[in-house]
This record gives structure tokens, sequence and C-alpha cells, in this order.
């Protein structure tokens, strides 16, 4: 694709959010819509991400009450654009059948049901959860849901609707069920603002022979819903946590896992709190046993990294951050470093890169896989050992660390729920409100926020400093 077309795709986008406080200019929206679902297939895929990318996310990473509004009227719109066009049929059709005839008709009933209010839990029965899709956003904001309602509602149901990773998060809630749903991120326009109507008619029949009343739906502002914006259930039986919008002055610097427990006291009529829940079989999947080798074979701390950004640049440092990170953790001796190898190709490559320049140093390396762990083993206890695996393993894996490296991103938020000492170098935030929403307030967590123009060399030494003082709190502790 010529590069004069992406820069015009990228400008569009900017003009949208370019009027500060104004009205946004909706045109320009209109006109990336229209790429969007076009023949030009290269053109299409530029449009699709300039939309998300360039509008939606920074929309939704502001963490704003403006910013949700003009989220909701940028989705609103495209929702509109996309009923009528090829793909859409399903869509147009639900959003008639339920009385949504305009977009103002979503947008007023996303107000409604912004409210929080008290709830009558005397009659349910089912609970439905939707996921917030990606793995780090179940972690803090999901898990709290969840097991709050687990403890508030003894009796009932639960349903969480989301991707394969969810069906490994809540193992010690046997009246859990989770139904499997992949919501298309890297697919089309059309694509990912039709999923709704396959989430409703899953809805439906978990609440069929249910009275009203008996089955509540709890929205954590879902991309399921399109961030809230489409409904699943009547208003009445639909409890949804605005998370985005500005919260009150004294709560301004808190997290996201903190404001989901305030809601949550005010629909519940509870006073609690429950931070962010994980819970890992690690004896049993294995990789207790695994580290313990390890140990046993003379290694005195075991540090997991996974340099994942979960698909938004802007988190990682350049190189040669990586690599000098994994060999100043090397300088230890009895260290052993687990990097993980990513979701993709372009995380494997970077892992080799970094196990070629270990290998330079005259450290072992190795690499096991997650079907491996239970009959793999290593004699070495110093070195460098990289490990593929699903984000249910890498849980696993995290849990049974001495300690967890990693960017912001899902790893961050599986060690926070799991108890596991990380250091958590956050780059990339584009405001303060958004590092405070995610970083993980755990006593057992050092996060490490980067600013543009920082100097690796200063981030290094204070990630070592930072491992330093976990490896010390261990030793002291006899963990290690």
């Amino acid at each position: 694709m010529p590069q004069n077309h992406v820069m015009e795709i990228k400008e569009m986008a900017r003009r949208f959010l370019a009027a500060d406080g104004g009205e946004p200019d909706f045109t320009a929206l209109d006109r990336l819509c229209r790429l969007a679902t076009g023949p030009d297939l290269p053109l299409a895929a530029a449009a699709t991400r300039a939309i998300f990318h360039g509008i939606i996310e920074p929309l939704c990473d502001d963490f704003t009450t403006r910013g949700v509004e003009l989220c909701n009227q940028a989705l609103a719109r495209m929702l509109w654009f996309v009923r009528g066009r090829e793909g859409g049929e399903a869509l147009d059709a639900l959003l008639g059948r339920l009385g949504f005839h305009t977009a103002g008709d979503i947008l007023a009933r996303y107000r409604r049901v912004t409210i929080a209010r008290p709830m009558d839990r005397r009659r349910a029965r089912r609970l439905v959860v939707l996921s917030r899709v990606t793995a780090g956003a179940d972690i803090a904001v999901t898990s709290v849901i969840v097991h709050r309602l687990a403890r508030s509602f003894p009796q009932a149901e639960i349903f969480v609707i989301g991707p394969s990773h969810v069906g490994g998060m809540f193992h010690d809630i046997p009246r859990l069920r989770h139904l499997p749903f992949v919501y298309k991120n890297d697919g089309g326009l059309v694509d990912k603002l039709t999923s709704w109507p396959r989430v409703h008619a899953m809805v439906r029949e978990i609440g069929a022979g249910c009275p009203a009343g008996e089955i509540l739906l709890f929205d954590p502002d879902s991309r399921l819903t399109q961030l809230g914006l489409l409904p699943l259930l009547d208003d009445e039986h639909t409890y949804y946590f605005p998370s985005r919008m500005t919260p009150p002055r004294e709560f301004a610097d808190k997290t996201l896992s903190f404001l989901a427990n305030r809601w949550l006291n005010i629909v519940l009529g509870e006073d609690a709190a429950q931070p962010p829940r994980l819970v890992c079989n690690s004896e049993g999947s294995g990789f207790n046993a695994f580290t313990r080798s390890m140990k046993k074979a003379g290694c005195r701390f075991v540090a997991t990294v996974n340099f994942g950004v979960g698909n938004d640049p802007r988190k990682q440092l350049p190189a040669p951050f990586e690599e000098r990170l994994v060999l100043r953790l090397l300088e230890e001796p009895g260290t052993i470093v687990i990097l993980d190898s990513g979701r993709g190709p372009q995380e494997a490559r970077r892992v080799a890169t970094i196990g070629e320049a270990v290998r330079k140093r005259g450290l072992d390396t190795g690499f096991f896989t997650e079907h491996e762990v239970r009959r793999r083993r290593f004699s070495f206890s110093h070195g460098l050992i990289a490990f593929k695996g699903s984000i249910e393993a890498l849980s696993h894996l995290i849990s049974a660390s001495d300690c967890f490296i990693g960017y912001d991103s899902c790893g961050q938020h599986i060690a926070a729920a799991t108890g596991t000492p990380a250091v958590i170098i956050f780059a990339g935030a584009p405001s303060q409100r958004f590092l405070r929403r995610w970083a993980p307030a755990v006593p057992h967590s050092r996060t490490i926020p980067v600013a543009p123009g920082d100097g690796i060399e200063e981030i290094l030494r204070q990630c070592a400093r930072e491992t330093d003082s976990i490896r010390r709190d261990r030793r002291d502790n006899g963990q290690s």
C-alpha cells in the first residue's frame, strides 16, 4: 500500500480527535468506515487499525467521562454504519427487534445502565458475567467481580462468557461454567462490530426458563457489548461497571480493581474488598515440581520473564533493553531466567536473539513446552531456559517462580493475583491516570514508570535494584 495512503488514513484518525473539547470530526470517521469496508483489503485493514488504535483505544485509555462520551458517539456511529452493510444483517435485525432505531437510542440506554444502584438479589438464580476479552483485564477486573458474586450469591449458578483463558481462571468455583466465545481482535470492522447477536443468543439460552429477576447480567465494560452500549438483558437486570469514567476526586489515584470493588459495594449493599485472584494449581500441573528440580540442581533464584506487550508497541522499550536486562539478571550466580517465547513469531525471534547473547557469555540455555513440564529437567543451575505455552501455563509458571519481570501486560496481573513478587516496567502510559488504573496495588509488586526520554541504563539499574530486593526478601524469609 502506498505510503501516502497510510499517512492519509492516520491523519483522518488525528482529525477526529483534534477537536480539543469541541465537536469531533465525524466526517473523518465516516470516511475511515467506508475505507474499512471497501474492496481494497490492505487499505481496509489499515483503516480498521486507524479506527481502533487511533481513535477508540486512545479514548478508552483517557479514563475520563469526556473520553467515554466521545468513544460512545464514535462506536454508535460505527454500529449504525455497519448495520447497513453486507455482514451487518443480524446486527440490524436484532437492534430493530429490541427497539433501537437510532444511534441516540443506544446512547440513551447506556446512560441509564451506567447509574449504579442497589439490587434486590433475593430471586437471583443465574448470574452472567462477561469477559473483558484480554487476560490482564480479566484478572484485574473480571476476577474481582466473579469472586465477589460467588461469595454474595452462594446458591446461584455463574456463567462467564469469554475467550479460552477464562476457563482456567476459576478452578475454585465449582458452580461456575465457562462459555467459550472468541472476539475477533484481529478481524475487520464488520467482524469486530457484529459479534453481539451471538452473545445475545447465548444469554437468552442461559436464561431459558428463568422468570424475570432470576437471571442477572454483570458487564465489566466488555468489548462483547461494545463497552456497554449494546444490551443483553433488560436495563433493570443489567449491572454495568463504567470502568473508564472519571471517579470522584478522592478515588482519582485508585486502581481498576479498587474501583470495581467500590462499584460492587454499591450494587451489592456490602462493604468488602476482593483483590484480583487467580488460583493456579501449580503442584498438580507440574510447575512447582519443575522449579523445585532446578533448586535441587543448585539454583537459588528462578525468575520468569515475559516481554509481551499485548499488541501495544508503546509498552516495549527499544533494543537492546530486553537482552541487556536478561544478561543483567544472570550476573547473579545461581539464577535461572525462564523466558516466555510469547504468542507470535516476532516474540519468538526476540527470545532466540536473547538466547544467542546468553550463549556467547558462556552460559547454558535450554527450552521446554508446557507439555514437557512433567518430564523435562535441566542439569544446570545458572542460565536461560526458553518456555512455550498457553496463558494458563504461564500463570502456573509465574505462580511457581520466585519472581516475575515484564512490561505492563498480562504477566503483571498474573503475578499480582497469584502473590508472586514482580518487577514491572511500565512504559508507554498515555497519562498518569492510565498508569494509576492499571498498575497493580499490591505490596509484592514493584512498578517502574518509564517516561519518554528515560535512559535505558537507569531503567536497568532500577530493575536490578528491585530484583535484588526481592532476592533478599526471599532469602531472609527462607524461600530461596
